[in-house]
């Protein structure tokens, strides 16, 4: 009775291999049941592959970007670094003012108002962009120009639709165009471009030293033209400012 017992112990602890099968017939049940968990788990580990969740994508946060800037002062010069009958060189004052204020003069030769752009958030759809065109060779909206003078994304996106890619962050507009963001370890805005679907660029804006300093690019007559903004005396949220200004 003794020696039974110890050679049905003996089997019933005999070392194997994680994944080695194991017979009903050589162990008692409870034996049974303890390598029949390890197996599911055990062996199981060894097959699965840990994949990580993408990490969601803050609308909170990246909604409130640049909501600190809520107005900005300068004189600020384009130099064109691309075709010069394009852009080539001409300064301008601005005033732009949150929620979408804006102000802009294009000096003339004898540093007086060529054209002025004026606008309270209410103009008719593409006048302040037909506006634009005419005194900045920008196909842009006069609100969007002032997102980046203000350097924020922007108050009325649909940030249901934004996700990653490629270490940006891609959110899509009407008319097929994607505004894409790219941020500094510190959650400010480095750069924003649009593009008409994924990869025709419409424009992008680098903030390389803000708010002194910008570098431009412009998609114009299947061309790439580029250009530095920049400003001695920019200033940030000197205001507010007379809305007056912003009417025509």
């Amino acid at each position: 009775m003794q020696r039974a017992l110890t050679g049905h112990l003996e089997r019933s602890l005999t070392l194997r291999l994680p994944c080695q099968p194991i017979y009903a017939n050589e162990v008692g049940m409870p034996t049974l049941l303890f390598f029949a968990l390890f197996m599911a788990f055990g062996c199981a580990h060894d097959k699965m592959v840990s994949v990580q969740p993408s990490k969601p994508i803050e609308v909170l946060s990246l909604s409130q970007i640049g909501q600190e800037n809520h107005h900005l002062i300068g004189h600020f010069k384009l130099q064109a670094t691309g075709l010069k009958r394009f852009w080539g060189s001409f300064e301008f004052d601005v005033v732009a003012q949150d929620p979408h204020y804006l102000y802009l003069a294009v000096d003339s030769f004898f540093r007086q108002p060529a054209q002025i752009v004026r606008y309270n958030g209410i103009s008719p759809p593409g006048s302040s962009k037909h506006d634009l065109q005419k005194a900045l060779n920008l196909p842009i909206e006069a609100s969007e120009l002032v997102d980046i003078f203000l350097r924020r994304i922007g108050t009325d996106l649909e940030w249901a639709e934004a996700r990653r890619e490629s270490g940006r962050i891609q959110i899509p507009l009407p008319n097929q165009q994607n505004l894409w963001i790219e941020l500094e370890q510190n959650g400010s805005l480095r750069k924003r471009t649009l593009t008409k679907g994924k990869d025709h660029l419409v424009y992008s804006v680098t903030y390389t030293r803000y708010p002194f300093e910008f570098e431009l690019e412009v998609s114009y007559q299947n061309q790439i033209h580029k250009a530095i903004l920049s400003s001695h005396d920019a200033k940030l949220n000197q205001g507010p400012i007379d809305e007056q200004l912003f009417h025509r």
